[in-house]
């Protein structure tokens, strides 16, 4: 299969891409563990980049859980930290992101 770029195709046709990635990538995969899935299926609903507060807003887990999750899938290379600053240069909460493929947010 050949690699999308987002800007090459139309927002459905992208949608539909990412999507095949996700499921060949991440949910087929059997180094990782529901846990993890359970996670990047919640980012991945979050169009990419999620922040821990809005990955507890959908599920009954705790901060540390959700917390201890991410950490295990940053080691597995699987998802990495966004920082970013807002326009007086404060820092904005740490957004997390699906490695594996590229997104929107990808430069």
């Amino acid at each position: 299969m050949e690699e999308v770029k987002l800007g090459q195709l139309d927002s459905q046709e992208v949608i539909f891409q990412r999507a095949i990635q996700f499921r060949k990538l991440v949910m087929l995969n059997n180094e990782l563990s529901l846990k993890h899935k359970a996670i990047l299926q919640l980012i991945e609903a979050y169009e990419g980049l999620v922040t821990v507060e809005e990955l507890k807003k959908n599920c009954s887990d705790g901060v540390t859980s959700i917390r201890s999750g991410l950490k295990e899938l940053e080691e597995l290379n699987v998802v990495e930290k966004v920082r970013d600053r807002d326009e007086e240069g404060r820092w904005l909460p740490t957004r997390y992101k699906i490695k594996l493929y590229k997104t929107s947010y990808d430069k």
